[in-house]
């Protein structure tokens, strides 16, 4: 049996679900309360994981806030959801607050299922409602958006697969960043992380900046010292754990 990422993320549910419990139930490993807006597309390939981050997320003291696309409000809908995570707020389609208003209120921008549908609609720059206009308001203004990928990822190498993930590698250009479901408290956590230090700057000063050095150091800046080499894995951490690697003049 191969040993994938997806599988390792399969395990580590299991495990925390027999456990019945979940990293983030201490509250001291919990940050400052922020605002989160999660923007549900429909469909259910991960839902129920992304119900449990949610809860994870209120537990901890963030305040999370719901929209969804209309398809989503079918699919999904608000019992649906509060049955899953009871204090994250709901808000209908057709709310009286503008979708920029929404996206200037969150701290962080959640996807909680992202469709194949609306990852093509959103890498075009489409927004044909509310939900998916807020997303769009908050990619402008630069706000941290994460996305899970459970539902828009194709299973087999085929032409439209292909397409998927050039649509993906687009949106990630836009500063969206994914991952599975059954982990998106946890890279919620991390984008907010990432927020507060982004104004930190950190120096490395040897020669050879490799994946071993990396991991000591934090999401921000990372300045390197001049004609400083950065091995390819040591640059692809950087870009995962959103660590900018400048070098000295």
């Amino acid at each position: 049996m191969d040993i994938t990422r997806e599988l390792v993320d399969q395990i580590v549910e299991l495990v925390l679900q027999r456990m019945g419990s979940f990293p983030y139930q201490d509250a001291s490993h919990c940050r400052a309360p922020k605002q989160i807006l999660a923007v549900f597309c429909g469909g259910m390939t991960g839902a129920e994981e992304a119900g449990r981050a949610l809860r994870r997320l209120t537990e901890c003291g963030h305040k999370v806030k719901a929209l969804f696309t209309p398809c989503a409000g079918q699919v999904n809908g608000a019992a649906w959801l509060k049955e899953r995570a009871p204090a994250v707020q709901v808000l209908l389609d057709g709310y009286a607050v503008s979708p920029e208003e929404f996206a200037e209120e969150a701290d962080l921008v959640m996807l909680p299922v992202l469709t194949c549908n609306s990852l093509a609609k959103l890498a075009q720059g489409i927004a044909d409602n509310q939900a998916l206009s807020a997303v769009l308001f908050a990619l402008l203004d630069g706000k941290p958006v994460v996305a899970a990928e459970d539902a828009c990822t194709g299973k087999k190498d085929t032409p439209l697969a292909a397409r998927l993930r050039e649509q993906r590698l687009c949106l990630e250009t836009y500063g969206v960043r994914f991952s599975p479901a059954s982990l998106l408290a946890e890279k919620a956590e991390q984008r907010l992380s990432e927020q507060e230090n982004r104004g930190a700057v950190q120096r490395f000063k040897g020669k050879l900046l490799t994946l071993s050095h990396l991991r000591s150091f934090q999401p921000g800046v990372l300045s390197l010292t001049p004609g400083a080499i950065v091995t390819l894995a040591a640059r692809d951490e950087a870009k995962e754990r959103g660590i900018e690697l400048r070098t000295d003049t």
